[in-house]
């Protein structure tokens, strides 16, 4: 028997960020405000849509009276995105 090799797709080139940053990001804040005002995605309005995606996916995971820019937000946020619970 043969071996099979698996093709794998080109990967798009990554920066390293702080997490701080992302949380900074305007699309990211809008993402999170979007979701929190029960918007549907505009993942269309974002060239680039991972910050928009992370900010829905922090605001559909936390309380929805945490304040944005509190500590306990800066944590959490951190927190998940070390366990690969927001990507």
């Amino acid at each position: 028997m043969g071996t099979k090799t698996k093709q794998v797709a080109p990967q798009v080139e990554t920066v390293n960020v702080s997490i701080a940053s992302i949380r900074r990001d305007p699309d990211f804040v809008k993402g999170f405000e979007d979701y929190r005002a029960g918007l549907p995605p505009a993942f269309d309005k974002f060239a680039e849509g991972f910050a928009y995606e992370r900010g829905r996916q922090f605001a559909a995971a936390t309380s929805p009276t945490l304040r944005l820019n509190s500590r306990e937000a800066a944590n959490l946020f951190r927190d998940a995105m070390n366990e690969d619970e927001i990507v």
